[in-house]
């Protein structure tokens, strides 16, 4: 299924149910994304490019204290695999991610900030 074309116009977490009751789930807001199967993922704002992603880019996965980075694996109509930094995760296995997740953490990605404020962090603690 390698190069098949999924475009979506808006990017929406799952629906959940509690006790019964459907909750919609959240949108992003102007955001939309375009995946070429096995290859890469663009995301836009407002119907402007803003990242392009393929195999190989890294990407943040998760954030607490510190944003955590890994190489993009592998990506699918809807879902992103990012596998972390050796050193980087104290339990380093792949890590899926939704296209409602990947966006809204990758979707104004700047390493060389995120870099720097790690570094920051770091060296102030």
């Amino acid at each position: 299924m390698t190069g098949k074309i999924a475009h979506y116009a808006e990017v929406k977490s799952r629906d959940t149910v509690r006790y019964g009751h459907t909750y919609e789930g959240s949108v992003l807001k102007g955001i939309s994304v375009e995946i070429v199967v096995g290859k890469k993922a663009s995301i836009f704002k407002d119907h402007q490019l803003v990242k392009t992603f393929v195999l190989g880019d890294w990407a943040e996965y998760h954030s607490y204290n510190f944003a955590y980075h890994g190489k993009i694996t592998a990506i699918s109509a809807k879902t992103i695999t990012v596998q972390p930094y050796p050193d980087s995760d104290p339990l380093p296995s792949a890590k899926r991610m939704s296209l409602y997740d990947f966006c809204w953490r990758n979707w104004d990605l700047d390493l060389d900030a995120a870099a720097e404020q790690f570094s920051n962090w770091l060296y102030t603690s």
